[in-house]
């Protein structure tokens, strides 16, 4: 139940914040393809919310077809998508001031980190790179 949690409660930061740090989730290897969202995460997040989920475009974080670079195109949107996660968990390490907080910064690091080895591996062995 964590899982889904952190999936469905932090998926929309984590996208929108990597978004905003300037690489666009460009890595896909088609370069027609390219996941972006529109919506900056707030600076101020004492007055601000971090999204503004309702004017999110989420079709442009459409992969493409379903053809033979689809895995590919997948793993490479995935990577540094997760690990701008694995960036902004290890920053509420430090900053964080709620020990729950701290903790599921913990959770996100190991599962995420865990993940984009696997997706590095299967990129590997399958593609090479």
């Amino acid at each position: 139940m964590k899982q889904v949690v952190v999936k469905t409660k932090f998926l929309p930061l984590v996208i929108a914040t990597i978004a905003t740090m300037g690489n666009g989730l460009t890595a896909c290897s088609n370069p027609h393809t390219q996941l972006q969202t529109t919506n900056p995460v707030a600076t101020d997040a004492g007055s601000k919310p971090a999204t503004d989920h309702a004017n999110m475009d989420h079709n442009a974080m459409d992969l493409g077809a379903a053809d033979a670079d689809f895995d590919l195109r997948f793993m490479n949107a995935m990577i540094p998508h997760h690990e701008g996660a694995v960036a902004m968990a290890k920053d509420a390490l430090t900053k964080a001031q709620h020990p729950e907080l701290r903790q599921l910064a913990n959770e996100i690091i190991a599962s995420q980190q865990a993940e984009i080895d696997q997706m590095k591996q299967w990129r590997k062995t399958w593609y090479g790179k």
